[in-house]
């Protein structure tokens, strides 16, 4: 576990992720290597003494990953409200059984198919993190003996 505050920004500069739901970054506790977490920020957070403050770059593979072709597909414009077909383009947040819900991208729309992309809009890209850790420590187990 963690307690830090990290901002990502592109190649160009853009800063596009701030931890906490806030426009400037808030500190927040994190498992480290969760699901929730990016794989590179958690072995530079791994890495880091506390109360320091670190700059590195993640490769793609270290955040959002690669294009993944299967996370694109097609399903019936039926399975959608009837007032709405949605515009190329535009992102919607999907629930997906047994995962939190995800953003996906609508890539094309007919009168009968809706085409999304399930790929995180950062997909392939090398973002620069920057983070900082108040403090960690080692998640106890609840389990009784």
């Amino acid at each position: 576990m963690a307690h830090l505050e990290y901002e990502l920004f592109t190649e160009e500069g853009h800063r596009v992720v701030v931890s906490g739901d806030r426009e400037e970054p808030e500190d927040i506790e994190v498992q480290l290597y969760s699901p929730d977490v990016l794989p590179g920020l958690s072995r530079v957070v791994e890495r880091m003494a506390v109360g320091s403050t670190a700059e590195v770059v993640l490769e793609p593979a270290e955040a959002f990953g690669g294009y993944l072709p299967e996370l694109v597909f097609a399903t019936p414009a039926a399975k959608l409200p009837a007032d709405i077909l949605p515009d190329i383009g535009v992102k919607a947040r999907v629930e997906i059984p047994g995962e939190s819900d995800v953003e996906v991208t609508i890539m094309r729309t007919t009168a009968d198919t809706v085409v999304i992309d399930g790929n995180h809009p950062l997909h392939s890209k090398r973002l620069r993190c920057l983070v900082h850790l108040y403090e960690r420590w080692e998640e106890e187990d609840d389990e009784e003996d």
